[in-house]
């Protein structure tokens, strides 16, 4: 599945963060770390509440290099805790202040799985790795309730 294919699941779940007031939320996020002249990686929703923030993967079928992407990922979450991340911009905020991780204490990742096939063989192994992981079901409710999450 392409980027593209995962976009209404992206703005699904960025417009719950929206609608529950969380202090900071955009889409398409891309993150580089010290010492690192690439891109270390790209998160479809980060939100950031006070001093925790939540890295939403949104992925409308399968979840091809999963190994990989899990450890880029806690690579990312790694260096956000360490304050290591050098710069910081998303397609909607290309000026994305890197000021926004300085409070960020506790960083989640979630994953938002549309395909319930695909959700019913990684649940499992994803929470094993204290991953949260979503179904339609989940972000229907979440939806439904969003105003009063925070």
């Amino acid at each position: 599945m392409s980027a593209a294919e995962d976009l209404p699941l992206i703005r699904k779940v960025r417009k719950i963060f929206e609608k529950s007031k969380f202090d900071f939320v955009t889409d398409r996020v891309h993150f580089w770390i010290d010492g690192d002249d690439d891109e270390l990686t790209e998160v479809d929703v980060c939100v950031i509440q006070g001093n925790r923030m939540f890295l939403i993967e949104c992925k409308s079928g399968s979840l091809k290099n999963r190994n990989t992407q899990l450890r880029r990922k806690k690579e990312l979450i790694s260096a956000i805790k360490s304050k290591s991340v050098r710069k910081i911009n998303s397609d909607n905020n290309p000026k994305l202040a890197l000021s926004r991780l300085d409070d960020v204490d506790h960083v989640y990742l979630c994953y938002y799985l549309g395909d319930e096939s695909v959700y019913k063989n990684h649940k499992a192994s994803l929470e094993s790795k204290e991953i949260l992981v979503w179904n339609n079901d989940a972000v229907t409710y979440f939806d439904a309730v969003s105003e009063t999450l925070r």
